[in-house]
């Protein structure tokens, strides 16, 4: 008998512009999402779309997120990029497209007026969110519960995004885990909101040895002797990421079954909306690029399903599901 294995699988949905920019018009890439729902929920799945702003008040954009969540298996959270998110009160600089460093009062402003357009899209306020860019922070969380979200996705272990005036991810939990108000996102907590945290983690296990030696070969003192690079190529010290825009059908599936053995309680990978078509993102940058992306997905979860029962849940879903009491 097979053991169950629960996946989640999450869409950033967003519009064209991959950069950072204000005045977002383009939403091509929209097209490309009906098609995918539709293979996942035809295979069990429940995906869950987290729309941007400029992607909720675009009509036709709307239009479509509505026809593909009305039946319930899909569910619509949020995702908050702050330079397309009213008001917007900041300079667009770098370290402001990271959600965790603006004011609280502005971040405050902005989740209500996101949270206000895509409720206009479902009927509903939406609970799940995901900061743009990953960028939760200790303030972010108690704003979070506030706008009514019970279930947030933003957390990527093993993963640092300083480098990127965001937040440093390394030593977060596999598992799904309960945030406090103003402490690290990294530590569990007792608070009312849950986290789903992406998975991510190495091609083989434990993982704390491999993330262990992973930090020493990025030490600034290793950095000119490039032991990081040439540890990666030879398959010694390989992180995975979650995504078929970043790893492989097998190199996924490899993944989940090591996070499994982690005591994750369930596998949860993610991609953009943008990934779908050529040309605006960096991982798509032509049609077959756009269609490996895809591919990958599919091939991870043909591959998972031929070892485990797959059971199909949203983010919202595994966040109730695995919440510690």
């Amino acid at each position: 008998m097979k053991a169950t294995l629960p996946l989640v699988i999450s869409v950033d949905v967003e519009s064209d512009h991959w950069r950072p920019a204000r005045g977002e018009k383009r939403f091509t890439n929209l097209q490309h999402l009906a098609p995918l729902v539709r293979r996942l929920v035809a295979r069990g799945l429940r995906p869950t779309l987290l729309p941007t702003y400029s992607v909720a008040v675009d009509r036709a954009s709307a239009e479509r997120l509505a026809e593909l969540t009305a039946d319930g298996r899909v569910e619509l959270g949020a995702h908050l990029h702050p330079w397309s998110t009213p008001p917007q009160a900041e300079a667009l600089v770098d370290p402001n497209t990271m959600l965790c460093n603006l004011p609280d009062a502005l971040v405050a402003e902005k989740l209500a007026r996101l949270t206000e357009a895509v409720a206009a899209v479902a009927g509903r306020r939406p609970t799940t969110f995901r900061a743009g860019r990953w960028a939760l922070g200790p303030r972010t969380v108690p704003l979070l519960v506030q706008a009514g979200y019970t279930v947030d996705c933003s957390v990527t272990p093993y993963t640092s995004w300083v480098g990127d005036h965001g937040p440093d991810f390394d030593g977060a939990p596999l598992r799904v885990y309960r945030l406090d108000a103003h402490r690290d996102p990294r530590e569990p907590g007792t608070g009312p909101l849950v986290e789903v945290p992406l998975t991510v983690g190495f091609s083989a296990h434990p993982f704390a040895a491999f993330a262990w030696a992973r930090r020493q070969l990025h030490h600034p003192r290793l950095r000119p002797t490039r032991l990081a690079g040439v540890a990666h190529r030879a398959g010694v010290v390989r992180r995975i990421i979650g995504s078929p825009e970043m790893a492989s059908g097998p190199a996924l599936a490899r993944l989940a079954g090591a996070a499994l053995r982690e005591g994750a309680d369930c596998v949860h990978f993610a991609l953009h909306s943008q990934s779908l078509c050529a040309g605006n993102s960096p991982f798509a940058p032509s049609s077959r690029a756009a269609a490996q992306v895809v591919d990958a997905l599919f091939d991870a979860v043909d591959r998972l399903a031929a070892h485990y029962t797959l059971r199909g849940m949203t983010v919202g879903e595994a966040g109730r599901r695995f919440a510690p009491p």
